[in-house]
């Protein structure tokens, strides 16, 4: 059972789960409550749709492990459990019945809300997680973008159900401007830009880490590519990127006191020490310590909502 935890990146999927329930109650719900409004999406259903993007998740990890077996044995031979500890037949079987269930659980939510069309969100996850594991991961980029973009919708499918319901039960309200729900479209794109950028970064800096095994199996990794002084140069803009986004993102949006002293307590501060340390990163070490910062850093961004949560009520 440790073993399957582990394949599954059980601390990834609970980190997940706690994403989607701030986005619910740290900003959906005061803005509601607020309003004097209720949800529309109900709790039951909304925790079906996690566990279907868990699940997902999971089935992903499974199959990406599956495939990456041989590229492990070089980069993290320690961490190989496929072959190892769990047959690979098993890990392919496993694999398919959790997507299944996934799907299934998906269409039944889209059913339940009366918005059937959301129910190919779990087939297209699906998909993505499949072609990066077998294609997209060879190629420039590609493999990056994906894996952000997919961790970055998570903000966006804690609302993608809730927004749509809202605006059939109060229609009339909405166009008077007597309710105005788009503060909860505002924070859910903001929270899934800053999880994309981190992301992006921290699967580049992976890159870095992994080197020599998709040297060896043909990999065209941005570091294979390019060289790594190249990438280390493109992840430090990203990381200035992120720096300048942030300040212009508090400056233009929110600027009050609680915000100004976490955002640079907890997300200026933490990106300057990530950057001097990317400077400094030489060995394969360094570069996995850094990877543990950024996800750190998309923790510590995730628990801004808290401080959303109080400007909100107070």
């Amino acid at each position: 059972m440790l073993h399957f935890l582990k394949l599954i990146r059980i601390k990834n999927l609970l980190i997940i789960v706690i994403n989607f329930y701030l986005i619910r109650w740290c900003i959906t719900y005061p803005i509601l409550h607020k309003q004097g409004v209720d949800f529309q999406f109900s709790e039951f259903n909304f925790s079906l749709l996690v566990l279907s993007i868990v699940m997902t998740t999971a089935a992903g990890y499974i199959i990406n492990d599956y495939f990456d077996r041989k590229t492990d044995l070089v980069n993290r031979p320690k961490t190989v459990i496929i072959g190892k500890h769990i047959h690979r037949r098993t890990a392919i079987i496993t694999h398919t019945i959790i997507n299944i269930l996934a799907v299934g659980l998906s269409f039944y939510v889209a059913y339940r809300a009366g918005m059937y069309k959301l129910g190919i969100i779990s087939i297209i996850m699906t998909a993505l997680l499949w072609f990066y594991s077998t294609t997209f991961k060879r190629m420039l980029l590609v493999g990056n973008i994906v894996v952000a973009a997919l961790t970055a919708t998570i903000p966006i499918l804690a609302v993608i159900f809730e927004i749509p319901l809202l605006h059939e039960k109060y229609t009339n309200e909405i166009l008077s401007k007597q309710m105005d729900f788009s503060d909860i479209g505002f924070w859910a794109i903001g929270f899934s830009f800053f999880a994309f950028i981190l992301n992006l970064t921290r699967e580049i800096v992976k890159d870095i880490e992994d080197y020599e095994g998709d040297l060896k199996f043909g990999r065209k990794t941005m570091p294979v590519v390019v060289g790594k002084f190249y990438t280390k140069a493109f992840i430090l803009f990203l990381i200035l990127f992120t720096i300048t986004i942030t300040i212009i993102g508090f400056a233009k949006y929110i600027n009050d006191n609680i915000s100004l002293w976490y955002i640079t307590a907890f997300i200026i501060l933490p990106l300057l020490y990530i950057l001097v340390q990317t400077i400094r990163a030489k060995e394969k070490e360094n570069y996995h310590t850094i990877s543990r910062l950024l996800k750190l850093l998309m923790l510590s961004g995730l628990f801004y909502s808290f401080v959303i949560l109080y400007n909100i009520l107070n």
